[in-house]
């Protein structure tokens, strides 16, 4: 562990980060939308929308990964009354009536960017309208409003960090498509933590291994990265993953569900533990931290030195790597209706309940 991670640990471990949280009160932004009658899909891209604009570029010293919360709530999108309502008329929905428990495919919009997605998003508006199809519609419109909101935020980071030394900005990247592993990384953390602020809770980041494993290997091929400062990548990012973490939903804190998958085979059916897998493993090891959760996929074929790395992760005491058994999944995927390729890759959500903190 350099002597740069050690002070960003230590420093997130002594919640540093507090200092730069404030309250803001949603109240009047819930009135309006009740009282003007405000849709569901509008509401969520409102409520996205004013908590970035709320959202002040905070940085801590050191770091180069940038994207702090700063903003303690997030906006209610419902009333009681208007929830019982729904309930009550035979509407089923789970605890707030938001989307949880999902991981997204981050991997297309960290290779192609946001301006990817919004040409994209043209497309389907100019073909919904053709067609009269109004949900499209509207569903599309606040899509486009919300990856704006995402961009002006990532872009007043960049204005506020110009004349940090150690910033790299992250708006082109996230706008054009990552070309490093730092860009991925950087990306990763601006989409997942927006997810985060829209309302979502218990998010998942998926097979990190395999969907940034080609910035990894390109950036070693180059010389750009060597494994150490790989590992140094990887740490900073798990890090932040803790920052925010005692702001995030659940039975208690650690109870999030921010959990990876490492391993298990490609969708061709190839084994899949690579060396970007072993750097998670050692990151996890020499961090101590709750967050990210590790979830190790095995088979019959799996090496032993793979199992061997996971039981040392466990003597930690983190409560992980908790281990998935592909011989089992992927068929019962298969009965379950998925094609192969999508069985083979699959990853789920793994939630430990326990305070943030290090193991010793």
């Amino acid at each position: 562990m350099t002597s740069r991670i050690k002070s960003l640990l230590e420093r997130t471990f002594d919640k540093e980060q507090a200092k730069f949280r404030r309250d803001v009160d949603w109240k009047p932004l819930l009135e309006r939308f009740v009282a003007e009658g405000t849709s569901d899909m509008a509401r969520a891209r409102i409520g996205l929308e004013e908590m970035l604009k709320a959202e002040t570029p905070a940085f801590m010293d050191g770091e180069r990964l940038a994207f702090l919360r700063t903003v303690k709530q997030i906006p209610d999108l419902h009333t009681d009354e208007e929830m019982a309502a729904r309930r009550a008329a035979g509407t089923a929905f789970g605890e707030k009536g938001v989307v949880f428990n999902l991981t997204a495919d981050f991997a297309p919009t960290i290779r192609d960017g946001l301006d990817a997605r919004l040409l994209e998003i043209d497309v389907r508006l100019a073909r919904c309208r053709a067609e009269g199809d109004t949900e499209g519609i509207e569903f599309l419109e606040n899509a486009t409003l919300s990856v704006k909101a995402v961009l002006d935020l990532a872009e007043r980071y960049d204005v506020a960090g110009a004349a940090r030394p150690s910033y790299q900005a992250v708006a082109p990247a996230l706008r054009k498509g990552a070309h490093t592993l730092h860009e991925a990384l950087q990306s990763l953390r601006i989409l997942h933590y927006a997810m985060w602020c829209e309302g979502e809770y218990h998010c998942g980041l998926g097979r990190i291994d395999q969907y940034l494993f080609p910035y990894y290997e390109a950036d070693v091929k180059a010389g750009r990265l060597t494994e150490e400062t790989a590992l140094e990548e990887m740490e900073e990012f798990f890090i932040a993953c803790n920052r925010d973490s005692d702001l995030y939903i659940g039975v208690q804190q650690g109870d999030n569900g921010q959990s990876v998958m490492l391993g298990g085979v490609t969708r061709e059916g190839k084994p899949a533990f690579n060396d970007l897998s072993r750097l998670c493993l050692k990151a996890c090891g020499e961090l101590k931290l709750v967050d990210p959760k590790i979830n190790l996929r095995v088979d019959k074929s799996t090496p032993l030195g793979v199992y061997e790395l996971g039981t040392e992760l466990t003597a930690k005491g983190l409560g992980f790597p908790q281990y998935a058994n592909d011989d089992v999944v992927i068929p019962a995927l298969q009965r379950w209706g998925y094609e192969l390729e999508d069985a083979r890759d699959y990853g789920h959500q793994q939630h430990r309940r326990g305070e943030f903190r290090r193991c010793a």
